[in-house]
């Protein structure tokens, strides 16, 4: 199989709770049907350190901290928290 059309999540558990997960929730943004645009600058603000916004660019896949550092916009692909 390619390996470049696929994306790996491993699970990872809270130190101190062994059955609670790190990930809690994926919400998926882009849809076939109708995708998600942004630039850097107008990419949704995560305050939290727990929610992520993962974004497809020119230069692959990378979070919404990333993008706005490199000042690239892309395909909104999905939260995670």
């Amino acid at each position: 199989a390619d390996k470049s059309k696929f994306i790996l999540i491993s699970l990872k558990y809270k130190r101190n709770r062994a059955k609670d997960p790190i990930i809690e929730s994926i919400q998926r943004v882009s849809k076939p049907g109708l995708r998600s645009y942004s630039s850097y600058v107008e990419l949704p603000a995560t305050t939290s350190n727990t929610r992520t916004l993962i974004l497809s660019t020119s230069k692959g896949l990378m979070t919404s901290h990333q993008a706005r550092n490199q000042k690239i916009g892309g395909e909104i692909l999905c939260y995670i928290w």
